[in-house]
């Protein structure tokens, strides 16, 4: 199965989103990653900037948000 995107919280138990990302980058390189968070746009992508985002989705967020980033992501 491929996966073409993945929607990533950044606030989670053991591992952290960053590493999370990483890991993810390490593994497949060319995956999408959007970034969910209740932090900042500038501070979040700041923090993850060096390893790469496909986008930023701040929450709390309406499932029609969602659902535009998806399309946009994914089209």
């Amino acid at each position: 199965m491929e996966i073409n995107l993945i929607l990533l919280d950044l606030t989670m138990p053991g591992l952290t989103g960053e590493e999370t990302l990483r890991r993810l980058h390490k593994i497949n390189p060319a995956v999408r990653v959007i970034i969910m968070s209740g932090y900042s746009e500038g501070e979040t992508m700041q923090r993850c900037a060096s390893v790469g985002v496909a986008g930023y989705l701040p929450k709390p967020f309406e499932i029609a948000e969602l659902v535009d980033r998806l399309k946009l992501h994914l089209s």
